[in-house]
């Protein structure tokens, strides 16, 4: 059929070019014509004035295809000029049927049902802008799904542009993709048309539908009406192609010990990288001041111990602390621990029932006397300078790897507290909360901030509280590649950007927000089970995924740009969420499984049984990493024992300490000399006193004492052996 470029034509013409012998069923007879390209001038009388200029032409540009699929394509693009671009690919079968959507920047029109399972993409607002990143990734990509009810409608309904211009496409351009992949015109030359230049689309855009997809069956598509939020959020339905600026993947850092921790050799070095002897020293300190104040209340009361306490002293606590959570202890009374029956040797040999409950009562952490003024800016006042420090030993002891979880931990409190908190879903359902970040495969604890509640120590924004949490845990650990997990308290969009400013990506969990669109969360909306929809933002995906009829879970990545579906049917956003997430789990579990917690009611002493299980864990796991130890229990009943024998060994050289307590200090440590050489002491004069081996009635008088015992013993019953002898 003779074309002339200059003579417009009509729909029912270009109608009657499509149905021609050009476009045959074989491509046998297109080799024959050997034609790669017709342009034809179309226009659309109906819509335009004959006082304006020219419409520009109508291409039709014809793509061989390849034999072994039998389908054709048809392929219309909406140049930005107000052309329209008609690629046809061939091979059995003419489509009958043909039409241009009103608001279509692409539309693809298929003949056979195999066909017909890539659909439309189609946009209610298209851009017209080519830097906009939706139209740059509507027009690279052929393949993107949409739903359409029919193969097409009839090639008389098929609009054409106003010819104004004269083009004519270059035989350059004639696609020659196999006809499972239509021929696109470049993205520079394509745009929306306009409504008076179109027929209504086919689709009804009121609700969606299922979309089935050669990459992934259970993918569900929206319609554009349903992929706007409220907040005029513009999320596109198909996968950013342009390039993210995020380095995932790229470590910059060396995941493990530092070289602090590398020195540590016994279990004892690695516990004291965690807590060290300055904050022992400090607790010290602030107790004897309370131990000051306190003892003039109990120097009536029998068996009061009420003296100075030491560093040895404190680690020794710790220690009793450490192996009451190994033995499940903590919930027994003093009197079941110390009990002569029931009770482990290893509690009296640290100290009596009687200065363990004291000790207790006078642990003081702060300076009294400035303790009001600085309450008032910040609550944490009377504990901060001790957590401080263990936040610091924690984040010098371990470099993460390339996954860190950010959630929070509950410690169990039901006093008086300014900043306590109720949570039903915790286990602890009163308590102090603590905003954790961890290692999510070692599930060693990297930094912590207790949440003070509304009086925080910095003035956060109502909706911003998660962020600045995450933001203020994870700044150490950024510009280095790395994924942080957080649950929907914490994941926002803007969290997301601000991550990926600093090389970070995020996964997460999302609540309802203005950036996310109805339909992602509607369970009114007829959607099968275990499907999913997908739609992206720059460098965000956001997932909405249906596991069961009346649950919806709702999920935003920077990590994932594509809708990728694992065979069990859950998207792989998913599976690599719950392989993250639990890290802050895991630690809490390992807490809470050998507990040093005892009941309370003062809010620093809360915090103070927390630090030990916290710093008990690290210990472990950085022990574990490089010794291979492998049983938490047996790790922290050595520790503990570590940690009492120093004092216990200083109680066995003190004055009036019974024999009983002595025998049982070298039975629990295993001391084998029987008794230090017997060196005699002479006591000062007129400080004679009875001899404890002579009888009652005939007992002497003597200045002599043997400072093991304690006791008196007259000559008679006394021998003097040199400091160098071994008897």
């Amino acid at each position: 059929m003779a074309l002339n470029p200059r003579k417009p034509l009509t729909t029912k013409e270009l109608e009657d070019i499509l149905n021609s012998s050009v476009f045959s069923k074989d491509n046998d007879s297109i080799n024959n014509y050997e034609i790669d390209t017709v342009t034809v001038c179309g226009t659309n009388s109906e819509s335009h004035s004959p006082a304006k200029s020219p419409s520009p032409p109508l291409e039709v540009s014809v793509s061989r295809g390849s034999s072994p699929l039998s389908d054709t394509f048809i392929e219309c693009t909406a140049n930005p000029d107000g052309s329209v671009v008609a690629v046809v690919t061939p091979n059995k079968e003419i489509p009958s049927t043909s039409q241009l959507p009103v608001s279509s920047k692409r539309r693809l029109f298929t003949s056979t049902p195999v066909a017909k399972r890539r659909r439309i993409i189609m946009s209610d607002s298209p851009s017209d802008d080519p830097d906009d990143p939706e139209y740059k990734a509507a027009d690279d990509s052929s393949d993107d799904s949409s739903d359409s009810s029919d193969g097409g409608a009839p090639p008389s309904q098929a609009s054409t542009a106003p010819p104004s211009q004269a083009s004519t496409a270059p035989p350059s351009q004639a696609s020659t993709a196999p006809p499972s992949q239509a021929s696109t015109a470049p993205p520079s030359e394509a745009s929306t048309a306009s409504p008076s230049q179109t027929s209504p689309p086919t689709q009804d855009s009121s609700g969606p539908t299922a979309t089935p997809s050669t990459s992934a069956k259970h993918l569900f598509q929206l319609s554009p009406g349903q992929c706007r939020p409220s907040d005029k959020t513009v999320w596109s339905r198909t996968p950013i192609t342009t390039h993210r600026s995020t380095t995932q993947n790229t470590q910059t850092y060396r995941k493990g010990l530092t070289a602090k921790s590398h020195n540590a050799e016994s279990f004892l070095d690695f516990f004291k990288l965690i807590v060290d002897e300055d904050m022992v020293q400090s607790i010290v300190t602030h107790t004897n001041i309370r131990i000051d104040i306190l003892a003039p209340k109990f120097r009536n009361q029998p068996h009061a111990s009420v003296n100075h306490t030491c560093p040895e002293e404190i680690w020794a606590l710790i220690g009793i602390l450490i192996i009451s959570g190994a033995k499940q202890d903590n919930k027994k009374t003093l009197a079941d621990m110390f009990s002569i029956m029931h009770g482990p040797l290893i509690y009296r040999a640290g100290m009596s029932e009687n200065r363990f409950k004291f000790l207790l009562r006078a642990l003081r952490f702060d300076e009294h006397d400035t303790r009001e003024e600085r309450m008032s800016r910040d609550r944490l006042a009377p504990f901060r300078n001790i957590w401080e420090k263990f936040i610091k030993n924690c984040k010098e002891g371990y470099i993460p790897g390339s996954d860190i979880t950010v959630d929070e931990q509950m410690l169990g409190f039901r006093g008086r507290c300014p900043f306590r908190y109720y949570m039903s879903k915790k286990p602890q359902k009163y308590g102090l909360k603590i905003i954790i970040a961890c290692d999510a495969k070692e599930y060693y604890m990297l930094n912590g901030i207790v949440d003070l509640g509304k009086q925080r120590t910095e003035k956060v924004a109502p909706g911003k509280i998660g962020e600045y949490y995450t933001m203020k845990l994870v700044e150490p650990y950024l510009d280095c590649g790395r994924t942080i997990t957080t649950d929907n308290w914490f994941t926002s969009m803007s969290l997301a950007n601000e991550l990926h400013k600093r090389q970070t990506t995020l996964v997460g969990t999302l609540r309802r927000k203005g950036y996310v669109p109805n339909a992602m969360i509607n369970l009114k909306i007829e959607r099968p089970l275990q499907s999913s929809i997908f739609l992206y933002k720059e460098n965000l995906t956001m997932l909405s995924y249906k596991p069961k009829r009346h649950k919806i879970v709702l999920m935003i990545s920077s990590k994932h740009n594509t809708p990728e579906i694992a065979e069990n049917k859950k998207p792989k956003m998913i599976h690599y969420y719950n392989e993250m997430k639990g890290g802050v789990d895991v630690l809490d579990n390992m807490c809470a499984r050998y507990s040093c917690s005892r009941k309370t009611q003062r809010w620093p002493l809360c915090l103070f049984y927390g630090m030990p299980n916290i710093a008990v864990t690290n210990a472990f796991i950085l022990c574990r990493m490089k010794r291979g130890i492998k049983i938490r229990r047996l790790f922290m009943q050595t520790l503990a024992g570590e940690l009492v024998r120093p004092w216990a060994e200083m109680r066995l050289q003190q004055r009036g300490m019974k024999s009983s307590v002595k025998f049982i200090i070298k039975s629990c440590f295993n001391i084998t000399c029987d008794r230090p050489p017997n060196e005699t002491i002479a006591a000062g004069p007129h400080t004679k006193r009875r001899c404890k081996i002579c009888p009652y009635k005939k007992a002497k008088q003597t200045r002599t004492v043997y400072s093991y015992y304690d006791k008196p013993v007259c000559p008679v019953h006394s021998h003097v052996t040199c400091n160098e002898c071994e008897d």
